[in-house]
């Protein structure tokens, strides 16, 4: 792929980001209910308030734990060398609880307090469970892209990458990035998944190409639209660049490998998903200052 088509993809992906991700003026809580408002503090929410939703948090796994070593060392080689402080133990638990507790908010306002949410968690045969008692998915996707993402799970664990998600076919929120923005952008992505009449076709089609990247687009636009409805002026300034981000790089990957700018290699895609990450980040840097 030639420098000039890179910059036409990047360039391309930045005048998208700047037409997506506004605010609805007219937010609707819930799925196909009145809307309501509830109210709550970005900064001040406590961990365990206000919703129901079943948590659980994961506890020692030593081989998971030594993987999450082996990912996260080049992070930290790199926050060294530009002198950059590691948080503290302190840091990450208050961020956790405050991601817990933005999402269990998030979900009470919008009834979906069905959802699981899971900090740090590792286990395989629980999950496989909830895949197999969620009945809201299809057999046929059940056991086709739902097995695929139990794989994916089973085989490259969040908890190892630091990964957030949301799982459709489990209906699980996984936290284990301690961004509290970034969480609520996932738990936006179950009202996205709740509000489609075929769940399991919606899910399985976000390997389509081009699909995920309105996917993105409307789960950054519901929680944006979340966060200002309720007033939550610092939630919706930290999400602008943590969706942006997000989509970002779905707007730069899924258009690269259709070829439209040019053949690239298999090697150039997370370098371009690095590239449109940071164009989105910077462009929702600017919209939220702008805010």
């Amino acid at each position: 792929m030639k420098i000039a088509d890179r910059l036409l993809l990047i360039s391309f992906a930045s005048i998208l980001l700047l037409q997506i991700g506004c605010a609805t003026s007219n937010y609707q809580f819930g799925i196909d209910q009145p809307a309501r408002l509830k109210s709550s503090s970005f900064r001040d929410a406590n961990f365990g308030e206000s919703a129901s939703n079943p948590i659980a948090s994961g506890g020692d796994h030593p081989k998971v734990d030594k993987l999450e070593r082996m990912v996260q060392s080049p992070r930290r080689f790199f926050r060294k060398v530009t002198r950059r402080p590691e948080p503290t133990a302190a840091e990450i638990e208050r961020n956790f609880n405050l991601s817990v507790s933005l999402s269990q908010t998030y979900f009470a306002a919008n009834d979906l307090t069905d959802v699981f949410i899971d900090v740090r968690r590792y286990e395989p045969a629980e999950q496989w469970a909830r895949l197999k008692a969620n009945d809201e998915i299809a057999p046929i996707w059940k056991y086709t892209g739902g097995m695929l993402n139990h794989l994916r799970y089973t085989v490259l664990p969040h908890r190892a990458f630091g990964r957030d998600a949301y799982d459709p076919f489990t209906k699980t929120l996984h936290l284990n990035s301690a961004k509290p923005a970034v969480a609520v952008y996932h738990a936006s992505e179950s009202k996205q998944y709740q509000q489609q009449r075929f769940i399991g076709t919606y899910a399985v089609a976000q390997r389509v190409p081009l699909v995920p990247i309105a996917h993105s687009i409307a789960s950054a636009s519901e929680a944006i639209s979340y966060a200002r409805a309720t007033e939550q002026t610092e939630l919706e300034s930290e999400l602008y660049p943590a969706t942006y981000s997000r989509v970002g790089a779905e707007t730069i990957s899924e258009i690269a490998t259709l070829g439209v700018f040019g053949d690239i290699s298999f090697f150039e895609i997370p370098f371009l998903r690095l590239a449109g990450r940071s164009v989105g980040k910077i462009t929702g840097e600017a919209v939220a200052s702008q805010r």
